[in-house]
């Protein structure tokens, strides 16, 4: 049974979610009257480059208050409390960094002609964001990912 994870001021609770995604989140927000009230969405679904990819949307009227990165930063605690380091995915090479490929050339796999993707590697979270939508990737930034260029 999954827990809701809760924020100073809000609440991250599961919704219902079939593939593509791995899990779906309401962003509700905590009033006085003990109620909630939804401001937006968090996702993780599976990516096509093979790392669970996390999206997430507040509503225009919430924005630039801090609740993306309040959610983001709640979930983020929630997700590696888990029992996530020996998660082993299957990614695309394209998103590795040359440190690790250089440490991956010693190591000889077999798979089939043709198949661009890495065995076992363990899990990142990876967020796609527009170039032009610079206060998403400071979020982003505030909660602990790094830049890449990749693909």
């Amino acid at each position: 049974m999954y827990k809701p994870l809760v924020s100073n001021r809000l609440i991250l609770e599961k919704i219902e979610s079939f593939r593509p995604y791995l899990l779906k989140l309401h962003v509700r927000l905590k009033q006085e009257n003990l109620t909630t009230l939804m401001i937006g969405t968090l996702f993780v679904r599976e990516s096509l480059l093979g790392w669970p990819e996390i999206s997430y949307n507040i509503l225009p009227e919430y924005r630039c208050q801090g609740y993306a990165t309040e959610a983001l930063s709640t979930f983020l605690q929630g997700w590696w409390s888990t029992d996530r380091k020996d998660k082993e995915l299957y990614v695309h090479i394209s998103t590795l960094d040359h440190k690790f490929l250089n440490e991956l050339n010693n190591i000889v796999y077999h798979y089939p002609p043709g198949l661009n993707f890495v065995p076992r590697v363990q899990e990142h979270l990876i967020a796609i964001v527009q170039e032009e939508k610079t206060a998403s990737q400071k979020v982003l930034a505030k909660v602990g990912f790094k830049v890449s260029s990749c693909c």
